[in-house]
């Protein structure tokens, strides 16, 4: 054993890659990111903006669209991304590839642990649920 971790042989997004290859490409969409009034029609044999390789960093809060109708078309149809505190594609991108890495079929990037934590408990119980947890998760002063 080398100590390398072993993400499961086969997966949905394994394919018989490599471990390396896998690291490398895993998460990058292969379909059109539809954002910006962007249909799949005008991304031809390129996935992502500006014909780039690698998804750029999206530091925008809000995407802009030709027309009201193409934007209702694009969110709720094919699921474009429009507001940046609904989604954005590169910690959709972040959750896809971890989860291909460990072999799973989701994953989910949050920004903080606290945000991972609480989604998993409000994923998971329901209302009148008993929680186990410790008094003080956080050392003190």
């Amino acid at each position: 054993m080398s100590g390398e971790p072993t993400p499961k042989e086969e997966g949905p997004q394994r394919q018989g890659l490599s471990l390396a290859t896998l690291a490398t490409h895993a998460g990058i969409p292969r379909k059109p990111l539809l954002a910006g009034g962007q249909d799949s029609a005008q991304k031809k044999s390129h996935t992502l903006p500006q014909n780039a390789h690698v998804t750029p960093l999206f530091q925008t809060t809000v995407f802009d669209f030709d027309s009201v109708q193409t934007a209702a078309d694009q969110v709720l149809r094919q699921g474009a991304y429009e507001y940046g505190r609904v989604g954005l594609p590169n910690p959709h991108e972040l959750g896809a590839a971890v989860a291909a890495l460990e072999g799973a079929d989701e994953g989910v990037a949050t920004s903080t642990g606290m945000g991972a934590i609480s989604a998993a408990l409000l994923s998971h119980l329901r209302s009148g649920d008993p929680v186990i947890a410790q008094y003080n998760g956080f050392p003190s002063p």
